[in-house]
């Protein structure tokens, strides 16, 4: 087993330790920091991914006690995705709504198996399924990111 699959797997038994202090709104630096290791990297580049395919500014919002702070793409009134920084990793939330989930049914086979158990096993709201992806390391970030190409097209680029 390699040694990045060794710290996922002993990242994954561990609780979730959010930033939870909702007096204190984390800088991108602090954020970094407290995520740290393998994930520091994932969490790099899904944010650029996002930024750059999109044109989005994150937003710092605080969640909530349970959630803490989280980084928040939307535009127009709609969220792409939400990030919660965790010690040692971060959740993507993705909400797919009817459109959106039918989509995934078609191209399910290109997902991982972890992101397929995750669809199956979540719950079929009104707004749509809500996917909550645990991010330990740079192993899930393709995933991520044809999720996230599913549900919105990329904004046009100049050539």
């Amino acid at each position: 087993m390699d040694t990045e699959m060794v710290e996922e797997y002993q990242n994954m038994q561990q609780d979730f330790v959010r930033m939870t202090d909702k007096t204190q709104k984390p800088s991108e630096e602090e954020i970094a920091s407290f995520i740290g290791g393998l994930a520091k990297e994932a969490w790099q580049e899904t944010k650029r991914f996002v930024e750059d395919s999109y044109g989005l500014e994150p937003e710092t919002i605080f969640y909530g006690e349970k959630y803490g702070w989280t980084i928040r793409y939307r535009k127009s009134g709609k969220t792409l995705c939400s990030l919660f920084p965790e010690k040692g990793g971060f959740t993507v939330l993705i909400v797919l709504g009817r459109k959106e989930s039918d989509q995934f049914v078609s191209m399910r086979d290109e997902l991982s198996s972890k992101i397929q158990k995750l669809f199956e096993n979540a719950k079929q709201y009104h707004d749509g399924r809500w996917l909550w992806i645990r991010l330990l390391t740079r192993s899930d970030i393709d995933d991520i990111k044809k999720l996230l190409l599913m549900k919105r097209k990329p904004k046009k680029t100049k050539s």
